[in-house]
């Protein structure tokens, strides 16, 4: 009778770790099937989970119905629990393997945007695990600490996310939140991208001058002095109006506001999405079209880097991920990775999913630009959501051939700013 009291319960609990990972796994891929066929996709996972359940479980309660030795039997209900971490107290699961996490420190630069985007992240993780218990612990990059030189010059990928990989890799935290345009694509080893969360508007925005009546930015006075501490913008603009200057800026938003009070400026060019979550709508004078600026790769969208192998934290962060944001980064980092770009270069690249009547369409849209904006290589393509990442490879190849792999060279061998 004793080995029944452990058995059964052990069993139960095994079943419902495994249903919580398909179940979890499910509802994180669902999107990626037709919807023709997303009843059969539940169908196969739950036939797997059953034929994963049948041996283990067959082993235990033969153990218990033929009265063996009931060591012999304690034993396996110690391995099986040992094996996949189901707690002796029931409402456990498998450590590592899908069960989401109780504690949760994650990792963040503390300006102003950086901790509004992990306050997010901790509010949307409150509302799908209420009982985790999560702290934010601010970090300092390289990045943060450099503010008299501009990021072309510095030439230091990861320049805002290093140290908070360090931590995440040394146990110090559990995962760190990025904006994911600074966020390398390629990752240290034993570091994954846990969760992409859905997009803020990806446009820059034209902020104006508190004294300047002109809100557009191809509208400015001949000459007009507009700040900025993107190549990629700087280039983008140049290739629409020579004439206007640039001048670098760093700092975070709110140093780059009092900046522009301070100044003479025309106005500056910020990220629409860091805008809107600061609340500074009212400041914006144009919402910069597509046609004029092209975004940077991942702009306005939301990554949350783990450590390969923690599945309870991944499990965690499941309900974050959003498909249609994850394909369409996917499908600009994978374009970025191949033109190995960073801040020091001037790509810019947009991609969305959209509706059509035969289903979903992938379309992604980039450029690169020489630093006076005087040549830029446009392109565009489009594909199958699923096949993201190739879609982007294919038109960074494609860039490459039209002229883009000599306007890196350029940008490469340190040619001055104009």
């Amino acid at each position: 009778w004793q080995n029944a009291l452990e058995v059964g319960p052990t069993i139960q609990e095994f079943r419902e770790s495994l249903e919580a990972i398909r179940s979890q796994e499910v509802m994180r891929n669902v999107n990626r099937f037709r919807p023709e066929d997303r009843e059969l996709l539940d169908l196969v996972t739950r036939r797997i989970v059953n034929k994963i359940l049948h041996g283990p479980t067959t082993v235990l309660k033969q153990g218990t119905e033929s009265h063996g030795h009931s060591e012999d039997v304690l034993n396996r209900v110690r391995a099986l629990r040992e094996l996949f971490g189901i707690s002796r107290n029931g409402g456990g699961g498998m450590k590592g393997g899908g069960v989401k996490s109780n504690t949760l420190r994650v990792g963040s630069r503390g300006s102003d945007l950086a901790l509004w985007q992990a306050r997010w992240v901790e509010s949307a993780i409150r509302k799908i695990a209420p009982g985790c218990a999560i702290s934010i612990e601010v970090i300092r990059t390289k990045g943060d600490r450099i503010l008299d030189s501009a990021l072309s010059t510095i030439g230091d990928r990861g320049l805002f996310t290093r140290e908070i990989e360090e931590a995440l890799l040394d146990g110090r935290i559990d995962c760190a939140v990025h904006s994911l345009k600074d966020l390398p694509t390629e990752l240290p080893p034993g570091l994954a991208l846990g969760a992409t969360c859905r997009r803020e508007d990806v446009r820059d925005v034209f902020i104006p001058h508190p004294a300047n009546p002109v809100r557009t930015l191809l509208g400015q006075r001949q000459g007009a002095s507009i700040a900025t501490g993107s190549l990629r913008r700087r280039s983008q603009i140049l290739a629409k109006r020579p004439d206007i200057r640039i001048v670098d800026i760093r700092g975070n938003l709110n140093t780059r506001m009092q900046k522009l009070r301070d100044s003479e400026w025309a106005g500056m060019i910020l990220a629409c999405a860091g805008v809107r979550r600061l609340g500074w709508e009212e400041s914006i004078g144009e919402i910069i079209p597509f046609d004029v600026i092209l975004p940077a790769v991942g702009q306005g969208a939301i990554g949350v880097e783990i450590r390969t192998g923690d599945t309870g934290t991944a499990s965690t962060l499941a309900g974050l991920e959003d498909y249609h944001t994850a394909c369409a980064v996917g499908a600009e980092r994978a374009l970025l990775r191949i033109l190995e770009g960073g801040c020091q270069v001037p790509i810019g690249a947009y991609a969305r999913i959209e509706k059509t009547g035969e289903g979903e369409v992938l379309l992604i849209d980039a450029m690169v630009a020489s630093l006076d904006g005087g040549t830029v290589v446009r392109g565009r393509t489009h594909g199958h959501p699923s096949g993201a990442g190739e879609i982007g490879g294919a038109l960074a190849k494609t860039l490459l051939a039209g002229g883009a792999d000599r306007i890196l060279r350029d940008v490469r061998s340190g040619a001055p700013l104009p």
